[in-house]
């Protein structure tokens, strides 16, 4: 949800924009909590603080021959829980309103406008924005770094989802499908995600599915698919982040290339209800603090965020095996 540059802000009163914050601080909460592009398929929780199991249950085969005896298979019901482990994280900024003098300041000062310029809503803009690119690079691609510091990243601080995958490809508790010749090219493409797709459980495909892939698979496919069907064309839907989405021929499904998959080979179908993510609660309204100094403002954000997968058996999520 785009923020509103509708208040202005004296640049000699930190008031303002501590105003803004809190006037705003419920929609900054959502464009945060749900306004990177992988939000759309994954499900989210909030609330989280440290770890939160889930318990997936698995069913064996149920229904044999008729006999007398009560004989109930061992096993036939397996019960694994798997922990939504958070990480705490921060955001700090220092503003030094005199920097926006010879700008942004400066060319509403030519237009004859007077001291008060509604920019805490593209100063605000700009933060959500970029914290969402990182959130979303976090989603898939966040690692503990080895050696903890106070100096990292979101992205070396918790755990992504394709971190995760490879824990679970180690562990069979999904699919996986080779890729020819060991790499995704524009011959081979289309040949794998139909591979993949029969390769998904049976009790899997009913309603729409999607791919989920790299801007780069993403663009060999439009290629693979111009080559062999030179004359129709591809057809292609915008989603609620104006991420373009391509029509597969294969079952009632589609690629969807993430942001945050970048530089990645992996394709994953999978379900919203597979992937998750767990973040601070929606109604936290303290986690935005402003404060004013001589020459500055302060703003920190303090919140918790983590990823994890919860499939019920390995047949309900297919990827192929390339990083």
């Amino acid at each position: 949800m785009a923020l509103e540059a509708n208040n202005s802000l004296d640049l000699t009163n930190a008031q303002a924009l501590r105003d803004y914050v809190e006037d705003y601080n419920n929609v900054l909460i959502e464009q945060m909590f749900s306004g990177f592009d992988s939000a759309e398929y994954s499900t989210a929780h909030d609330g989280i603080k440290g770890k939160r199991y889930f318990t997936t249950m698995k069913v064996g085969k149920l229904v044999k021959r008729w006999s007398k005896k009560f004989n109930p298979d061992s096993g036939t019901l397996g019960f694994s829980p798997r922990p939504l482990e958070v990480d705490k994280v921060k955001l700090e900024l220092e503003i030094y309103p005199q920097d926006f003098e010879t700008s942004y300041l400066g060319r509403y000062r030519q237009k004859g406008q007077g001291m008060d310029i509604p920019f805490e809503g593209q100063i605000m803009n700009s933060v959500m924005n970029k914290l969402g690119q990182e959130i979303e690079f976090g989603f898939w691609n966040a690692k503990p770094s080895a050696t903890p510091s106070e100096s990292d990243f979101l992205a070396d601080t918790t755990r992504g989802i394709l971190y995760h995958l490879l824990e679970m490809i180690a562990s069979a508790d999904v699919t996986v499908v080779g890729t020819p010749g060991g790499a995704v090219t524009v011959d081979n493409l289309l040949d794998l995600l139909d591979t993949m797709y029969k390769a998904y459980g049976t009790a899997y495909k009913k309603g729409v599915k999607t791919f989920l892939c790299s801007p780069e698979i993403a663009q060999l496919y439009f290629a693979a698919q111009k080559k062999k069907y030179p004359y129709d064309p591809v057809t292609s839907q915008t989603n609620a982040n104006g991420l373009i989405m391509y029509k597969l021929l294969t079952g009632t499904s589609w690629l969807v290339p993430l942001p945050g998959m970048s530089g990645s080979s992996r394709i994953i179908l999978a379900d919203k209800d597979d992937l998750h993510y767990g973040m601070d609660s929606f109604l936290d309204i303290n986690s935005f603090n402003v404060e004013r100094y001589e020459r500055y403002y302060k703003f920190w954000l303090d919140f918790d965020f983590g990823t994890q997968i919860i499939i019920p058996e390995p047949a309900a999520m297919v990827v192929n095996d390339l990083v």
